[in-house]
């Protein structure tokens, strides 16, 4: 057996406060009388399981929150039961994502268009979209039509553009690659491009 490193790093996971069983079914009806299904629930709870802690004043905050921007009902529902996180942010802090990526010259409808393509990028820190959002300008390297590209971390999309450059690939015209999964990615990198 092998001793651990002193220096590694230990995840602790915090304990998730369970509610009593009456206060969640209480938050469940809730959620399905905004109209996510049982099963939507169910999966959203195993997924991230404090959603069941989120008082039901808060949750409707948020989900009011993302209707009054624009987005509709059905939208809601999707994006939510796609990356239940969004139910970890305020309504405050969701409106400071809003206004961020407005203020980088994004309407309103490409705001919305975004989110219901890539909504976990509600969940996202303001900080980290706005580094990724530089790197992307600065790459010249467009974002807003495949806004899962907001998934990334800047410190791939970095190692990856120094690869693709040293190897002369064109990654501003044909940015695919810097996108790949890492499967994918060092499949490409062995053999599409000659070292």
């Amino acid at each position: 057996m092998k001793e651990k490193n002193a220096r590694q790093s230990v995840r602790v996971k915090r304990p998730i406060y369970t509610p009593p069983q009456e206060t969640r079914d209480f938050r469940i009806r809730n959620l399905e009388t905004y109209g996510f299904s049982k099963e939507q629930v169910v999966k959203m709870a195993a997924r991230h399981p404090a959603i069941l802690g989120c008082t039901a004043e808060r949750t409707n905050s948020l989900l009011s929150n993302l209707e009054g921007y624009g987005f509709s009902k059905e939208q809601v529902v999707k994006m939510v039961a796609r990356a239940p996180g969004i139910f970890c942010r305020t309504a405050e802090r969701t409106n400071s994502l809003f206004s961020n990526l407005e203020g980088h010259d994004f309407l309103k409808e490409q705001v919305i268009t975004m989110a219901t393509q890539f909504p976990a990028i509600l969940t996202c820190a303001t900080e980290r979209t706005n580094t990724l959002i530089r790197w992307f300008t600065v790459n010249t390297i467009s974002f807003a039509e495949k806004p899962t590209r907001l998934g990334w971390s800047v410190a791939t999309l970095e190692e990856r553009r120094k690869i693709l450059e040293r190897r002369g690939h064109d990654y501003i015209a044909k940015p695919g690659p810097l996108f790949y999964g890492k499967t994918q990615w060092e499949r490409f990198a062995r053999s599409a491009i000659p070292a």
